[in-house]
């Protein structure tokens, strides 16, 4: 009889430490860039995904050789994650219905135009509209897992992405990022009566595919010397800064920075 008990409290002990150790196997990481934080299994890690873009998350269970190469194949047992953010569902209004919670379970992989064979979801989650591209062996339920455990820091939910443009006196202005954000920056490209200059390479990227920002940005490409346009824009919107380029040396350095100012 007390040897039967012993046996038993053995064995719930190692129960016990099993339950703890299949625990603390999940860990919860803080992505500070992408604004979100998410479960990972032990055997997980998180990639350089700024190749991809800000708001990109990318994941794997092995060391990736080449970062960027999406037509990487994993090895055997072993898989990659690509977690793109769109956007809170509020800036994708006639996106919305189209996005679901994550199913239940993965579907079949499946050729991806330039990606090779994978799997492909777009769901919605958190509030935000997601898409995630899987290549190699996740496992029945790791990546649903990982994809459900998403969460957005405080920084993550300032991140937005709205665009729309008008004219006001013949100068065209652009308006992208959070829109309901109070921190309001102004970028000038050109700010004089010239048409073209080297600044437009700036602007051109502001307007068309910045990815997620924290900030209201407003972009003047073309200013066409009416500084009275700038003037009253200015005393309204009181901005953080207003930036006026003009003829610049280094595009790309410009736009980094002022990326990061609008994050």
């Amino acid at each position: 009889m007390l040897r039967a008990l012993i046996s038993t409290v053995i064995v719930l002990a190692l129960a016990g430490c099993g339950g703890s150790t299949h625990r603390s196997a999940l860990q919860r990481i803080a992505l500070h860039d992408a604004g979100i934080t998410l479960l990972l299994p032990h055997s997980w890690r998180a990639n350089d995904a700024s190749l991809f873009g800000a708001s990109s998350v990318l994941l794997s269970t092995y060391p990736i050789a080449r970062l960027g190469d999406i037509t990487e194949t994993p090895p055997k047992g072993e898989t990659w994650l690509l977690l793109y953010d769109y956007g809170p569902i509020w800036t994708r209004p006639s996106w919305a219905s189209q996005f679901l919670p994550l199913p239940n379970r993965l579907s079949p992989e499946a050729g991806i135009e330039g990606f090779g064979s994978g799997r492909n979801l777009s769901f919605k989650a958190d509030g935000h509209i997601f898409q995630a591209f899987i290549k190699g062996d996740p496992g029945p339920t790791d990546a649903l897992a990982v994809l459900r455990s998403i969460r957005f820091t405080a920084y993550g939910r300032l991140l937005a992405l709205t665009s729309s443009s008008r004219t006001v006196d013949g100068v065209q202005i652009w308006r992208v990022g959070n829109s309901r954000s109070k921190r309001r920056l102004i970028v000038v490209g050109c700010p004089g009566l010239a048409t073209s200059c080297s600044s437009l390479a700036v602007t051109n990227r502001l307007v068309n595919a910045p990815g997620l920002l924290a900030a209201n940005l407003w972009v003047i490409e073309r200013l066409r010397g009416r500084e009275d346009v700038l003037a009253r824009h200015e005393r309204r919107l009181r901005p953080e800064a207003t930036i006026r380029l003009g003829t610049i040396r280094h595009p790309d350095a410009w736009t980094r920075r002022i990326l990061a100012l609008a994050r």
